[in-house]
């Protein structure tokens, strides 16, 4: 059984759920997914939230994929390193 972890002071709490999935991301005609701003975006908020490493167990548990927990990409259950563009220019 997998449990939900305690989001609780989760600095993403508030943002609209879409910034943390990849498939909305696709649209995205400045770039690839894996550096487009969005998910640099995303991955501001994950950098300084006091619960990320629990969402990145969270995303290992679930099998996730398309998704960022804890500021990491999610494939297949599988968390990669987010690659990000420089600026948004």
């Amino acid at each position: 059984m997998i449990s939900v972890p305690d989001y609780s002071g989760a600095a993403c709490m508030g943002e609209p759920p879409e910034l943390f999935d990849i498939d909305c991301h696709h649209h995205n005609r400045l770039g690839p997914f894996n550096s487009c701003w969005m998910c640099a975006d995303a991955k501001d908020i994950c950098d300084y939230c006091p619960v990320a490493q629990k969402c990145v167990g969270w995303g290992i548990q679930a099998k996730s994929s398309g998704l960022i927990w804890g500021g990491m990409l999610f494939e297949r259950g599988k968390p990669k390193r987010l690659r990000l563009a420089k600026s948004r220019s």
